[in-house]
């Protein structure tokens, strides 16, 4: 029989669990996912009762906050109520180009109500400027929504477009 000089090895005896510094690390990876997954969330909640056509529009609009940035460019979303309509344009276009994105109206089926700017109401077609240098128009967009009214709030330097049900001005938002 031969004996070890460290003594017995062949009987290890076996730990079972985690170290402190095992649960501190997944606990760390396990919070910084969450931290950007949970306003992923908050996002998706607003968009769980409204029509297919006022969530095209949000992401058009939330698309051109970050395109006009993207291309160092600006974009201008037409709004038109007579007859319904949004189109976009840019500072580039010449006046046939205008004139072919004014013929190629999208979403056509949205049921604009108002268009409201800072001390103006506005009742025909309007332009909202995405600017290159990172702001656009403050602006305030409402819809009748299948049954109900929804209002979009544009900020001049948030990406997000708020949405708010019922009916909303300026004046409340003082």
């Amino acid at each position: 029989m031969r004996i070890s000089r460290a003594g017995r090895l062949s009987k290890i005896q076996r730990t079972s669990g985690f170290t402190l510094v095992e649960l501190i690390v997944v606990i760390t990876i396990i919070s910084v996912m969450l931290f950007f997954s949970v306003p992923l969330f908050n996002g998706a909640r607003i968009f769980r009762d409204t029509n297919t056509e006022t969530r095209r529009l949000v992401q058009l609009i939330q698309s051109l906050k970050q395109k006009s940035i993207a291309e160092k460019q600006d974009f201008f979303l037409h709004i038109s109520m007579d007859p319904p309509g949004v189109w976009v344009t840019d500072s580039t276009m010449d006046e046939e180009a205008l004139e072919k994105a004014r013929g190629n109206r999208l979403l056509d089926d949205l049921d604009i109500t108002r268009i409201e700017w800072p001390g103006n109401i506005l009742s025909s077609s309007r332009e909202i400027l995405f600017s290159k240098k990172g702001y656009s128009d403050r602006v305030i967009v409402q819809l009748n929504d299948g049954e109900e009214e929804v209002c979009l709030k544009i900020e001049p330097f948030l990406l997000e477009v708020e949405v708010i049900k019922g009916q909303l001005s300026f004046d409340d938002c003082i």
